[in-house]
């Protein structure tokens, strides 16, 4: 469970649109962890599912290092949840909290391959 967390979609509004003329979308972390870097390209939040305004369960994948960027990571849009499902998973994830320093996140696996 710890792959797993509560985030909420929101516009990036410091960023600009991608090639698909879609804006970036930042996963606000509502609870569990989540990895420091969690602004996607809009194309790609579309594709995971992700829609502006909703709160979702989601479960991310560290993959490995790039040169350029760093660790990377995946992002998998599980299921929209409600307001009381959000208490429930609250007290089940803990309190939001980002992971920062790189001894924090290992490479992962998943049940998904993006």
């Amino acid at each position: 469970m710890e792959n797993l967390c509560v985030t909420k979609a929101e516009i990036f509004v410091k960023g600009s649109p991608d090639k698909n003329g879609l804006m970036p979308v930042i996963l606000v972390p509502v609870a569990g962890k989540v990895p420091a870097k969690f602004v996607l390209a809009g194309t790609v939040a579309k594709n995971a599912g992700f829609q502006v305004g909703k709160t979702y369960l989601t479960q991310w994948v560290a993959g490995e290092v790039d040169k350029q960027y760093g660790r990377t990571y995946n992002y998998r849009c599980l299921s929209e949840i409600d307001p009381i499902q959000i208490l429930e998973l609250m007290q089940k994830l803990g309190p939001a909290e980002v992971l920062k320093t790189k001894e924090e996140v290992e490479v992962t696996k998943s049940d998904f391959d993006l």
